[in-house]
């Protein structure tokens, strides 16, 4: 590759969450298990012989320094950005910029950063910089731009639109349609000799290094999906479900689809010996969704069937996200990643895999076992322990899924699809526990009647899945016990849109939420009656629950969409107050209480195009005073109760604990505040930097630190010499609430303020 240099981009203040070590905390306040779904993975080899591992996952990036012998990361020397970006890291290039090794990141809103993951290394700490180059030329009121691709020394990025192309490494683009005659493109690759291709609609073109104008080349499809050019010379094109490939650039071409049996060939790599690996897709309904392959003299050889022999849940679609490597191959997929070091005839897990960003389902015991469900499946970890097992499936992966807990400390999980298909009205395997997580029990009785997309266990252990009004089931607690139709007392429809959530008051009443012609109903039932019952008394229809909560007295709570909380009184729904004017119509998918009865919610606003999160908040009185106990960095998929402590399962941001004595008040926003001591902090909230100000010089006999709200440190400061102002960066700093300590002659003065 040229040797470009780099970089004249303004330097963001983007990172959200601080580096934390890999092998100690994770990226929260919660220590988690491994299992992220990575777009990308690979050694990186930069300057001076050093060796790094890199990993791409949705939202954020790993970097951990390889020991040179055995290629593991070195302990006190692996770093995690969780939630580094709002959007999506959609696609990357690996550059050499000045002997360095830089990733290129494109993301979905079309934001160009780099990522260098050896900017700067000091003592036992690696300090990586992302930098925000430019914008491709995402217009936000259009629906169809999607970035999908990003190649070359000259850079294309290619969206499903467009393709843009930059001459000064991403700090201008321009769109790079010169003789392409309203050909749409499909597809980008670039060859050993910077040679760029593109796979279009009306056939393959061709560009040479730095060129102005594309030129239509002989191939054998009209219509090309994909394109790869080799660097042992060999050029492969794809028309969906067809393959050819050329050892002459493109003056000849042989079908090459000896072995795929019809799979199309989407993402290609090679490796060190020569190697050419493809990630495959079946275009039929109802199919395994996608395939790995090998490229040999007689054809191609499936390599992804040994990787599923260890997957237990290969009904998934998408399973392979990206395969790249030299002498060692690198394989990320939804499970997380994987290594083979035999050109893919057997595979491991990656032994440098990050700690999970998503947590599907989380469960604490009586006895303070903590149970989760991650990527790869489900871990659990006994109080006072340290380390996690992996422990279902017990050989292979499975997809996350929610976990249950009944009054007994029955654990209840779901197991892969039955069937050779990806249809989610199909049943999923259901799975027990009753050591804690340690081991699990199938139970498989009439389960192949079972067709849902919900699944739920109330405190009694009796078992709901729902899929509409004419297929919803029940399974009673009770040996020998079998699953039944629980559909009397439905509306039925042919708009009904089947069950949106459950919940139980934990004395005995379940409660179910559904719509039909457009409205919103939510049922109750008895769990000893077979009958559900309309409950919509004071409900707006136009407000669909996703979510109930019950405390201690048997009351019930129920969040909307769009609707807030409702708690029902004397047989009527009545909604809460808002905490602020500014969550007013905002949605509430998950809530929870703990022991003392204190609600906790979890506020979201919600659009067709994404959910954001708005804040986690607290009230010990029904509504009538609310405190924030919990970042609006994230979106939190679950809350779980666990005693006094709650347990925020935040949307590839790992899990936050919120309990009310760390609470802040949500409104208390101080700014500009004065004390008697003469020290004021503005702007509050802050962005990237803190001003402190005093009305009379300090001495280095006094000390500044910044805690969060679990009283750890994240910034200090020892005057050294006199001050009047003095500016703390926040850059790396996580947004959420902190308390400013400033030590001076008469003692302690603390000041709340906020990092937005």
């Amino acid at each position: 590759m040229k040797r470009i240099q780099i970089w004249q981009g303004i330097l963001m203040a983007l990172i959200l969450i601080m580096l934390v070590p890999l092998s100690g905390k994770a990226q929260d306040n919660q220590v988690i298990p491994k299992g992220s779904q990575t777009l990308f993975c690979g050694e990186v080899h930069g300057k001076n012989g050093d060796n790094y591992y890199a990993a791409i996952y949705r939202h954020g990036i790993s970097v951990v320094k390889l020991d040179s012998t055995n290629k593991k990361g070195i302990p006190g020397l692996a770093y995690y950005k969780a939630n580094c970006f709002k959007t999506d890291v959609v696609t990357y290039d690996l550059k050499i910029v000045q002997d360095t090794a830089v990733f290129i990141l494109l993301l979905s809103n079309g934001n160009v950063f780099s990522f260098n993951p050896q900017r700067k290394v000091t003592g036992n700490n690696i300090f990586t910089t992302t930098k925000y180059i430019s914008n491709v030329g995402y217009k936000p009121d259009s629906t169809n731009d999607a970035y999908v691709k990003i190649v070359g020394d000259d850079l294309y990025a290619l969206s499903n639109t467009t393709l843009f192309v930059s001459r000064n490494t991403a700090i201008s683009w321009s769109a790079d349609s010169a003789g392409l005659n309203g050909a749409t493109i499909n597809d980008v690759s670039v060859d050993s000799g910077q040679n760029v291709y593109i796979a279009t609609n009306m056939g393959l073109f061709k560009q040479a290094p730095s060129g102005s104008s594309w030129t239509n080349i002989k191939s054998p499809y009209l219509q090309s999906s994909h394109v790869f050019g080799a660097h042992n010379g060999t050029l492969f094109l794809s028309s969906f479900s067809s393959l050819s490939s050329s050892i002459d650039n493109g003056k000849s071409w042989k079908t090459d689809t000896t072995g795929l049996h019809g799979a199309a060939a989407i993402k290609f790599c090679e490796d060190s010996a020569g190697n050419v690996y493809a990630i495959t897709a079946q275009y039929s309904f109802l199919t395994v969704g996608d395939g790995l392959f090998k490229h040999a003299s007689k054809g191609w050889t499936n390599i992804g069937k040994n990787f599923l022999k260890m997957n237990a849940d290969p009904t998934n679609s998408n399973i392979f996200n990206s395969i790249n490597g030299g002498s060692t191959l690198y394989l990320s997929t939804n499970f997380g990643s994987f290594i083979s070091t035999d050109a893919g005839t057997t595979w491991t897990v990656d032994p440098n895999a990050a700690l999970a960003d998503n947590i599907f389902g989380m469960a604490v015991t009586s006895k303070g076992t903590k149970v989760m469900s991650t990527a790869m499946g489900v871990y659990y970890k006994t109080s006072g322990s340290t380390s996690w097992t992996h422990s279902f499936p017990s050989s292979g992966y499975v997809t996350g899924q929610k976990i249950f807990k009944d009054k007994n400390d029955v654990l209840y999980t779901l197991g892969k699809i039955k069937g050779n298909n990806t249809y989610s009205l199909y049943p999923r395997e259901m799975w027990k526990s009753t050591d804690e997580g340690k081991t699990w029990t199938a139970d498989t009785l009439d389960m192949s009647k079972v067709r849902a997309y919900y699944y739920f266990v109330d405190e009694n252990g009796n078992e709901y899945a729902g899929a509409g009004a004419t297929a919803n089931f029940i399974k009673r607690v009770g040996a020998g016990n079998s699953w039944e139709y629980d559909t009397q007392g439905f509306l039925r429809d042919k708009n009904y849109t089947g069950i949106l959530g459950y919940g139980s008051d934990g004395t005995g009443t379940v409660y179910a939420s559904a719509a039909i012609t457009g409205k919103a109903y939510v049922y109750r039932r008895d769990v000893n009656s077979t009958t559900w019952l309309i409950d919509s008394a004071g409900w707006d229809p136009s407000f669909s629950a996703f979510s109930f909560a019950n405390d201690a007295s048997g009351n019930i709570f129920a969040g909307a969409m769009n609707g807030g909380v409702l708690k029902r009184v004397n047989g009527r729904w009545k909604r809460l107050q808002y905490p602020n004017a500014n969550l007013f119509g905002n949605s509430v998918f998950t809530l929870t209480t703990d022991n003392s009865g204190a609600l906790f919610v979890a506020y979201s606003n919600f659009t067709y195009a994404a959910t954001t999160g708005l804040g986690v908040f607290m009230t010990k009185d029904t509504g009538s005073n609310w405190t924030q106990v919990g970042t609006d960095s994230f979106n939190f998929n679950q809350l779980v109760s666990a005693g006094d402590t709650i347990y925020g399962l935040a949307n590839y941001g790992g899990v936050y604990a919120f309990t009310e004595s760390s609470s802040v008040t949500a409104v208390e926003e101080q700014k500009n505040i004065l004390n008697a001591n003469g020290i004021k902090i503005y702007p509050n909230p802050a962005k990237d930097e803190l001003t402190i100000s005093f009305s009379k010089d300090i001495n280095d006999g006094h000390f500044i630190e910044i805690t969060d709200m679990q009283g750890r440190r994240m910034r200090s400061y020892t005057f050294k010499e006199n001050v009047h102002d003095l500016q703390m960066d926040l850059t790396n700093l996580p947004r959420g609430i902190y308390i400013l300590s400033v030590q001076t002659s008469s003692g302690v003065e603390r000041q709340k303020f906020i990092r937005e």
